[in-house]
């Protein structure tokens, strides 16, 4: 390989990782900021459950089971979630958060 065209690859490769590395870093800063709006309580339950899987957050499907462990949810928990804005509610088998999946749909067939 001609010893310019390895430079000008390798100046490439470089490049790319610069710009990863100012992405990963304007992320981080973003993540943190939210980490302080986040209350301690919940952050550290969150925390651990993201350390667990890769979901610590999910919808509730229109099925009404978990969208993490894709196990129902009773009756209740899935009404608390949908009806009742504002409470915060977790999946008694994983301990996910739950939120309503549902929600932007319902609302635009409404708007309609």
């Amino acid at each position: 390989m001609n010893k310019t065209l390895a430079m000008m690859i390798r100046r490439q490769e470089l490049t790319i990782q610069g710009r990863r590395a100012a992405a990963a870093s304007s992320i981080e800063r973003r993540v943190l900021r939210l980490r302080g709006k986040i209350p301690e309580l919940y952050l550290t339950r969150f925390d651990r459950l993201l350390q667990r899987r890769r979901v610590a957050a999910t919808a509730i499907p229109e099925s009404g089971a978990c969208g993490a462990c894709h196990l129902h949810l009773p009756v209740g928990d899935v009404w608390m979630v949908r009806e009742a804005s504002g409470m915060l509610a977790s999946c008694p088998h994983c301990g996910c958060f739950l939120y309503d999946g549902l929600k932007k749909s319902r609302e635009s067939k409404v708007a309609v």
